[in-house]
């Protein structure tokens, strides 16, 4: 079975970013519907937003929705993103990376994903190479970034760390956009849709990471627009309006 899957995703439910994001988990289920997704992974910044109720809508559109959490570990100064997939509630508790090992180890069902890692340290919430290395053993996969042009690509290095310790390099949309939900995915070999299968596929290597390079121009632009609205606040209602005109031109 061939299973289309994007495994970062945010909605407007996100306590952080949720205000600069113009569909909720209906909206993202139901475009994914419209895409041919099969699987994605609900993983919004810091809280466990998952109800049982979106699982139940995604199975009806033969979706399955894989709770999750975008965590912020600390480390001396600085939070560090991390993805964790398949967990309950109780992950919103984990503040370390030591927490987040012993939260593995008692709950072997969950998947941990480093992701953007090779963006500067510091910037989007990245681990950064050196911590990579140093954290690597508490995780399953490494993300192959969306955000790269054909000139400027750090996810080569941090294909490089995943390639040098047997891990799976995964390419995902980090959705905060549709503009982008459909670049950004993957297509696992599984036996069956749920987390389990999906999960040992990729560790297996069953999987094709399909992605492309984006222009400059309207990265820039998007991410400049995107930036105003989540600093100022700007209504969403202009963000959605110039997504589309630089959809338009690409």
């Amino acid at each position: 079975m061939h299973l289309k899957a994007s495994l970062h995703t945010h909605t407007k439910e996100d306590i952080s970013d949720g205000h600069a994001i113009s569909y909720d988990v209906y909206g993202l289920i139901d475009r994914a519907k419209e895409l041919g997704f099969d699987v994605l992974g609900l993983t919004c910044h810091r809280k466990y937003i998952y109800k049982e109720e979106y699982g139940e809508y995604a199975r009806k559109k033969g979706i399955t929705l894989i709770p999750g959490i975008e965590l912020a570990l600390r480390f001396f100064f600085r939070q560090n993103h991390v993805l964790l997939l398949n967990c309950d509630k109780s992950a919103e508790e984990i503040k370390s990376f030591a927490e987040l090992a012993r939260y593995k180890k008692d709950n072997p069902h969950v998947f941990v994903i480093a992701p953007h890692p090779a963006s500067a340290s510091g910037i989007i919430g990245s681990i950064g190479r050196k911590k990579l290395r140093k954290f690597i053993h508490v995780f399953d996969a490494v993300e192959h970034c969306w955000l790269y042009t054909g000139r400027f690509n750090q996810n080569r290095k941090a294909e490089e760390i995943a390639r040098e310790r047997g891990l799976p390099f995964i390419a995902t949309s980090d959705i905060h956009t549709m503009r982008y939900f459909d670049t950004d995915y993957l297509i696992i070999d599984a036996p069956g849709k749920d987390a389990a299968s999906v999960f040992n596929a990729i560790r297996a290597g069953k999987y094709i990471s399909c992605t492309r390079p984006k222009r400059v121009l309207s990265v820039f632009i998007m991410l400049s627009v995107f930036y105003l609205i989540y600093i100022l606040k700007i209504p969403l209602k202009f963000y959605r309006q110039k997504t589309l005109n630089v959809a338009a031109h690409e």
